[in-house]
């Protein structure tokens, strides 16, 4: 074989040589994007796998109870003989209005110490007025196994069992030291709302207690903080509860409704996606 033919020969190969080295590259460049793909795409996926949700939701307490004129008294009669008896039962009456008149010597006004009604009760001669504040008030009770479900500020829904009126209120105190009674052995705890006037003195209402806590499991905070899932994203929420023993009380931060993510992780941020 002559010179010229083995020069050719060598190109040949070495072309070939350099073609096959490109190819192997090629390969494997590309098993390597393919590969790293696929983990971020596993990584993703898992991530969301595994989160579990709760919607949060509480619990209402039922209870009974009575409206009441927020101030009730009877008005001292003065001394000496009826003079004017300026009102009668039913009547409405305003703060510093003249009810009656007496006279023994000397003349004794009797005026309303409040807004209300007078009930007039004349016995042997002798008029006495009693007062009710147009104030109305609910009056009821809770029992000792339910005074933790209720607080001072807490919205109540409050219906009349006659007519159905209802209305929308807070409660406005709650009793520390139980209400007397030789009826029950079980502690009783008074506890009392402002109403409006739709409602009528000695009305007996229905009463639902509209909680604003709610009970979730421990895993779920973090430092004060949950996440909740909201239009396909995680939201950081800061709350405020109390730790018991397997789970926290919240008192705020959170609503009924709310899409809570029970087992919050590091790979857990604010806004990132989250699959349900």
């Amino acid at each position: 074989m002559s010179t010229k033919q083995n020069k050719f020969k060598k190109t040949h190969i070495l072309v070939a040589a350099v073609l096959l080295l490109a190819v192997l590259i090629s390969l494997i460049g590309g098993a390597f994007i393919s590969g790293a793909f696929k983990v971020k795409t596993t990584e993703t996926k898992d991530s969301n796998h595994n989160y579990r949700f709760l919607t949060l939701s509480n619990d209402s307490l039922s209870l009974t109870g009575k409206i009441v004129a927020s101030q009730s008294q009877t008005l001292d009669r003065p001394n000496g003989r009826l003079i004017a008896l300026k009102i009668k039962t039913g009547d409405t009456v305003t703060k510093n209005q003249l009810l009656m008149t007496t006279y023994d010597g000397s003349y004794h006004n009797v005026y309303a110490p409040y807004n209300g009604n007078v009930v007039v009760k004349d016995s042997e001669g002798n008029a006495n007025i009693e007062i009710y504040s147009d104030q109305l008030l609910l009056s009821a009770s809770v029992s000792e196994y339910d005074y933790s479900k209720v607080q001072v500020g807490q919205s109540v829904q409050v219906a009349s069992i006659a007519n159905g009126y209802e209305q929308t209120t807070q409660i406005s105190s709650l009793a520390k030291d139980p209400q007397v009674s030789s009826l029950s052995t079980t502690a009783k705890y008074a506890l009392s709302a402002n109403l409006d006037r739709g409602f009528i003195d000695g009305q007996s209402v229905k009463i639902t207690v509209l909680s604003s806590q709610f009970k979730i499991p421990t895993g779920s905070v973090k430092k004060n903080t949950v996440y909740l899932l909201k239009n396909g994203r995680a939201i950081k929420r800061r709350i405020k509860a109390d730790k018991e023993s397997s789970y926290y009380l919240v008192t705020s931060g959170l609503k009924t409704g709310d899409r809570l993510i029970l087992n919050p992780d590091k790979r857990l941020k604010n806004g990132c996606k989250v699959n349900e």
